[in-house]
C-alpha cells in the first residue's frame, strides 16, 4: 500500500484477525473449560456428565471448523497466486492498447484515481444518504420511544425489548442494516476522504456520524455502541504515525468499552440507581463474561448440549434466513427462539447441519476470505480500510451472533459487490 496515500498507513488483514479472534475467544476458552472440568448450567439444564460431553464435542467441532477454514484459505490463495500473474499481464496489455487507441488517456496514478474516484464518491454518498434516511424514518415512526420511556414505571424485560419485538420487522431490519453495516462503512470512507478532499467534509461528516449514533441510541444495545468505539479506534490505527500512541489509544478504547458496557447494562434495562463503582464492576464483568466466556458457555448448552452427534439436526427449520422465502420469522419471545439464539456461527452450523455443514462451510468460508483479500489488495486504500473493517466486524459476528441469519449473508453480499464492482478501476494498489 502507498503509505502516503491520503494518510492511510496500515490495515489489519481480515484472515489474520479471524485466526487471532477465533483462537482467543473460542479455542483457548473452550480448551480451558474442557481441561479444568468447568461446569455451568444456566440456560439449559445439563448434568455434569452431559456438560463434559458437550464441552468436548464443542472443542472438537471448533477445531475441525478452524482447520477446514485454514484449508480453504490456503488452497484458494495458492490458486489465486497462479492466476494473478497472468491476469496482471493481460491488464497491462489492455491498458496499453486503450491508451494507444486514444479512447482515454490517463497519464498518472492520480489522474486515474480522479477519473474513477468521482463515481465511487457519488455511489457511497447516496448510500450514506439512504442509510441516514432509514435511521430518521425509524426515529419518526417510534424509534424515540425507548429514550422517552426511560425512568418510567415499566418492567426491565419490557423496556429491554422496546424497538425489537414491538415494531415492523422490515423497518427494524433496515435500521440494523444501516447502523451495523452501511453507515459504519460510509463513515470510515468519508472521514478518511475528508483528509484530502473538502467536498465531503465538515457538516456532512458530522451529520453522518450523528445519524449513526442516533440509530444506535434508539435501542440502547451494547453491541452497536462497541462497534462505533472500535470503528473510531480502527480509523486512528489506520492513519496514526506513532505506534506508541496507537497502544495508548488501544488502552483508552478498552477503558471506554468497560465504562460504556457497564453503564448500558443498567440503562438498557431501565435501571437508574447505579454509581460509578457499579459501572466499573459491571463493565469488567461484561468484558470477562459476556465478551470472552459467554461465546463458549452459550453454545455448549444451547447447541452441543441439545444436539449431540446422533441427534437429528434442525436443517434450517427455524433459521431466520429462511424467513425470506417462508415469511415465518422466529421472534425473541417465541417458544422456538431457543433454536435461533446467538450461539456463534460454528455452533449455529452444527445445530442445523452437523458435520455435513461444518466441513464444507468451513472450507468455503476460508475461500471467501482469500477472495476478499485479493479484492482488498486491488482496492484503493480508503475502500480497503472501510471494507477490511467490515470484514473484521463479520468475524466478530461469527463469534457472538449466528451464521444462518439474514444479516450475515447480506453483509457477505455487500462486501462482494463493493470490492468486486465499485472499485473496478483496474488499478492494483498493493503488490
Amino acid at each position: 500500500m502507498d503509505k502516503d496515500y491520503r494518510g492511510v498507513r496500515r490495515n489489519i488483514r481480515p484472515t489474520f484477525m479471524f485466526i487471532v479472534v477465533y483462537t482467543l475467544f473460542i479455542l483457548l476458552p473452550m480448551s480451558y473449560i474442557v481441561l479444568s472440568d468447568f461446569y455451568s448450567s444456566y440456560w439449559y439444564e445439563l448434568s455434569i456428565n452431559e456438560y463434559r460431553y458437550s464441552a468436548r464435542l464443542a472443542l472438537f467441532v471448533s477445531i475441525m471448523f478452524f482447520l477446514c477454514f485454514l484449508f480453504g484459505y490456503l488452497i484458494s490463495r495458492m490458486s489465486l497466486r497462479k492466476t494473478s500473474s497472468t491476469n496482471s499481464q493481460k491488464l497491462n496489455t489492455q491498458q496499453a492498447l486503450t491508451a494507444k487507441s486514444g479512447i482515454i488517456k490517463i497519464n498518472s496514478f492520480y489522474d486515474k484515481q480522479m477519473f474513477y474516484g468521482l463515481q465511487k464518491h457519488r455511489f457511497f454518498f447516496w448510500m450514506a444518504l439512504i442509510s441516514i434516511a432509514l435511521v430518521w424514518i425509524n426515529f419518526a415512526l417510534g424509534g424515540y420511544q425507548k429514550l422517552a420511556l426511560f425512568g418510567q414505571d415499566i418492567s426491565k424485560l419490557e423496556y429491554r425489548l422496546i424497538g425489537f419485538n414491538d415494531r415492523d420487522r422490515i423497518l427494524t431490519a433496515m435500521l440494523q442494516l444501516a447502523r451495523r453495516l452501511t453507515l459504519p462503512f460510509c463513515a470510515i470512507y468519508f472521514l478518511l476522504l475528508s483528509k484530502s478532499s473538502k467536498e465531503y467534509s465538515g457538516w456532512f461528516n458530522v451529520f453522518l456520524v450523528f445519524s449513526l449514533f442516533s440509530g444506535i441510541l434508539m435501542t440502547l444495545d451494547r453491541g452497536p455502541f462497541m462497534l462505533m468505539i472500535v470503528m473510531f479506534a480502527y480509523i486512528y490505527y489506520s492513519t496514526a504515525k506513532n505506534l506508541f500512541k496507537i497502544g495508548l489509544y488501544g488502552i483508552l478504547t478498552l477503558v471506554l468499552m468497560i465504562v460504556l458496557g457497564g453503564a448500558l447494562s443498567f440503562v438498557q434495562h431501565n435501571i437508574q440507581d447505579f454509581n460509578f463503582d457499579d459501572v466499573l464492576l459491571t463493565g469488567s464483568d461484561f468484558i470477562v463474561n459476556r465478551v470472552v466466556m459467554a461465546p463458549n458457555f452459550v453454545p455448549i448448552e444451547l447447541s452441543y448440549g441439545i444436539f449431540d452427534v446422533s441427534t437429528e439436526k434442525l436443517w434450517l427449520r427455524y433459521a431466520r434466513i429462511t424467513a425470506i422465502f417462508t415469511g415465518e420469522y422466529v421472534g425473541t419471545l417465541q417458544d422456538n427462539s431457543l433454536y435461533v439464539g446467538p450461539v456463534g456461527a460454528v455452533a449455529d452450523i452444527w445445530r442445523n447441519m452437523g458435520f455435513y455443514g461444518i466441513v464444507p462451510i468451513g472450507v468455503l468460508l476460508g475461500m471467501f476470505f482469500a477472495k476478499m483479500e485479493e479484492f482488498l489488495d486491488a482496492s484503493d486504500p480508503i475502500i480497503c480500510t472501510a471494507a477490511s473493517f467490515t470484514l473484521i466486524t463479520l468475524v466478530f459476528y461469527f463469534i457472538y451472533g449466528t451464521f444462518f441469519s439474514q444479516g450475515v449473508f447480506l453483509q457477505i453480499a455487500f462486501l462482494y459487490v463493493i470490492l468486486k464492482y465499485v472499485k473496478s478501476d483496474g488499478i492494483v494498489y498493493n503488490k
